[in-house]
């Protein structure tokens, strides 16, 4: 399957997963940003992928918003984001709304699960 400028987030990129799974996303077109607390292994995928990582920890609302901020000298505009691959979805979908100065539970159905 071709994913052409499919926008997609990688949280936990550092990881052997995440690793995997943004080399293949790559390898298939998307356009990824990888994300991970681990500034040395995301260097090294960045080298590897030519795609921009942010460091951040994607459960910490501090974290977040620490990003958000280190980033302010890049444009850093999400329009849309076509994939989100973590198995907590949930809680960095609140930790970025945060970040954001959203509502803790925008994009988020019943329960704080991501639709």
């Amino acid at each position: 399957m071709q994913l052409d400028g499919a926008r997609t987030v990688v949280l936990g990129a550092g990881g052997a997963l995440g690793v995997g799974l943004t080399r293949e996303l790559v390898a298939r077109g998307a356009t990824v940003v990888p994300g991970g607390r681990d500034p040395g292994r995301l260097a090294d995928l960045v080298e590897a992928t030519g795609q921009d990582a942010v460091v951040f920890d994607a459960v910490d609302p501090a974290s977040c918003r620490a990003a958000v901020d280190e980033a302010a000298d890049r444009v850093v505009v999400v329009s849309a984001i076509d994939n989100l691959v973590k198995g907590t979805a949930g809680a960095a979908i609140q930790s970025a709304n945060i970040a954001l100065g959203l509502p803790e539970t925008t994009g988020l159905g019943q329960n704080g699960v991501a639709p």
